[in-house]
């Protein structure tokens, strides 16, 4: 049980309760998105010194030594001071510089690239409307730093979703967000022999994108197998770009699959097989401790593949999961 003190009010956690959970339960606005400590929407700046490492550690140095902390994962019993946010230690002001809308659900936002903005592709920004800092959601960023002047991601259209529908509806070319970030861990770290296989559902195919990128631009000799899934066709949005690498690199193959009641549509033009993408990999790739899995999607995916894959013969150090689900309300 800790005090926490905030904008000029008391508030008091419960037992084993985190520093989020008691503000959120007690009617605090604190932006948030995974509660776990990866993606970093929820950092709050405190001048108290007794905190949990662990709460600490996963920050950059530079804001760890300004105050920031996790509130997510930090349960403590001490009294904690909490300060307000200084937005332009945390956010960058990018202009949008390209939009894309590949279907009615789904579009790629290209931003302007701020200087000294360092990323890995595979790794996520949080993304901010200016004069709404309270609403944030993260992306995966889907560009490739070497090749490319911008970031790139992808959003997805969620139901009842105030953040992916505005993107969807209002954004346009020349409209500023703000951006904070690179953090994260899903990114190409394989020897260029190495057979990889990607699994992805959705948008969680715009990091495997990325990462199919990145590489290509180390000059990855090994096969790459992708298998790409969605419930329907609107979620195999980048089925076209992922053929054209197909057809221009003789080490990379592709299946795509439907799952839903879509696939009951599915032609012989469409290249397109019936079934869940991870349980097609699954049958058709053999002597998996040969490969680096790499698996983004749906997280009851991700995490299931991941079981699953392990338990065929593939090294857990050697399958790379990013199985972000956003746990706001």
């Amino acid at each position: 049980m800790s005090n926490i003190h905030i904008e000029g009010k008391q508030y008091t956690s419960l037992d084993n309760e985190s520093v989020l959970d008691a503000l959120l339960r007690q009617g605090v606005n604190v932006p948030h998105s995974c509660k776990s400590g990866n993606c970093l929407t929820c950092m709050l700046k405190t001048d108290s010194l007794d905190l949990p490492e662990n709460c600490i550690s996963k920050l950059p140095s530079n804001l760890h030594q300004q105050g920031y902390f996790l509130p997510c994962i930090c349960i403590t019993n001490t009294t904690i001071n909490i300060l307000p946010n200084n937005n332009n230690e945390l956010f960058y002001s990018v202009r949008v510089v390209e939009y894309i809308k590949y279907n009615q659900d789904v579009c790629c936002i290209r931003l302007e690239r701020p200087e000294g903005f360092a990323y890995k592709t595979g790794q996520i920004i949080n993304i901010a409307i200016p004069n709404e800092n309270r609403l944030i959601r993260s992306y995966s960023i889907a560009s490739q730093p070497q090749r490319d002047a911008y970031i790139e991601v992808h959003v997805r259209r969620k139901l009842g979703g105030a953040f992916s529908n505005w993107l969807n509806d209002n954004l346009k070319i020349g409209d500023t967000l703000k951006i904070q970030g690179p953090q994260g861990n899903f990114i190409y770290s394989s020897p260029p022999q190495r057979k990889l296989l990607l699994i992805g559902t959705g948008t969680g195919i715009s990091p495997l994108y990325g990462i199919i990128s990145e590489a290509l631009y180390c000059n990855h000799t090994g096969e790459i197998h992708i298998f790409y899934g969605s419930h329907n066709h609107t979620g195999l949005y980048l089925q076209q770009k992922l053929q054209s690498l197909v057809d221009e690199n003789a080490n990379i193959y592709l299946t795509c699959t439907l799952s839903g009641k879509d696939k009951q549509t599915i032609q012989e033009e469409d290249k397109i097989t019936p079934g869940r993408a991870n349980d097609i990999a699954l049958k058709t790739i053999k002597d998996l401790n040969q490969f680096d899995i790499y698996l983004c999607g749906n997280p009851g995916m991700v995490k299931a593949t991941q079981m699953q894959t392990y338990l065929a013969g593939a090294l857990m150090s050697q399958i790379f999961i990013d199985a972000f689900e956003y746990k706001g309300t």
